[in-house]
């Protein structure tokens, strides 16, 4: 072991707990570091090597004393697949995971099950019912506790790391929330006219018409953008021109189109959260 820490009795404060079990993690590896934030019901460490068989063996009667389960997770699948707006691939460096539950949310042994079959059944990255049902138990804590949304830090601390993954949680997500989801909806596309600035865009939109597609959780959006936009060709003779001429322009007026497109879905997607308070996409068309 490489690194002792005798207790007396275990205190139940959330910041003693933390402590405790970042000392585990010490006695298990050299280095260790939290991905997204911590919560005391829910941690995912990257750990710097593979434990002994008697670190893991130590570090799980230990967790169990403090009211916790372990998953070790020897080969993390991490794909560079993203959803718009949500989440974006993580680079491990190599590095393995330790995923920490709080028991009362465990129905299995899921350190005998995420150790000893590590190899042939990896963890998180195909469909598992035990281990889904306690993500979506924790994430629906989440929801009631913090916020009703979905954010990256709230995916990684689940070890919800690749595309597929995260459109599940986007399921349940549309579950927890049921018609209030077409509410929230309403109200973030309620005002038709939003300034967008971004990559050397500046233009105004107006929201003309949407339309909520509940079979595929989708919202159909038509906007215009409004005259007097302008861009600045950062990768040419740095022109600004108007939005307009851009667009008519024979030799960019293509480029011009999609990154327009691009600034728009960016904006409903990052600051109007639509996702991440609804778990519906959008579908895009716009005009001048």
């Amino acid at each position: 072991m490489k690194y002792l820490k005798l207790y007396e009795n275990f205190n139940n404060s959330i910041e003693d707990t933390l402590e405790d079990i970042k000392w585990i993690l010490l006695e298990m590896a050299d280095s260790h570091e939290p991905i997204g934030r911590e919560k005391d019901y829910c941690m995912l460490y990257a750990i710097s090597n593979k434990p002994s068989e008697e670190d893991l063996d130590v570090a799980k009667n230990r967790l169990d004393d403090l009211g916790y389960s372990i998953v070790y997770i020897i080969k993390p699948l991490v794909t560079n697949a993203t959803t718009p707006g949500l989440s974006q691939p993580i680079d491990l460096q190599g590095k393995i995971l330790c995923w920490i539950v709080k028991s009362e949310f465990c129905k299995t042994n899921l350190y005998n099950f995420g150790h000893r079959y590590a190899d042939e059944f990896p963890l998180f990255n195909e469909s598992n019912a035990v281990l889904e049902s306690i993500q979506k138990s924790i994430m629906i804590k989440m929801w009631n506790e913090d916020s009703e949304t979905i954010n990256r830090t709230q995916l990684q601390m689940l070890c919800i790391l690749n595309y597929p993954q995260v459109i599940k949680a986007e399921k349940w997500f549309r579950e927890y929330l049921g018609p209030k989801a077409l509410q929230i909806i309403d109200s973030i596309l309620r005002k038709k006219e939003h300034h967008i600035s971004s990559g050397g865009y500046e233009f105004d939109i107006a929201i003309e018409s949407y339309e909520i597609d509940e079979g595929h959780y989708t919202v159909d959006i038509k906007c215009k953008v409004l005259p007097g936009g302008e861009v600045s060709i950062i990768m040419g003779d740095g022109r600004t021109l108007d939005l307009e001429d851009a667009v008519n322009d024979e030799e960019i007026g293509w480029e011009i189109k999609v990154e327009i497109s691009d600034c728009i879905e960016d904006y409903i997607y990052k600051d109007l959260q639509i996702r991440n308070k609804t778990g519906f996409s959008i579908e895009l068309e716009f005009y001048l």
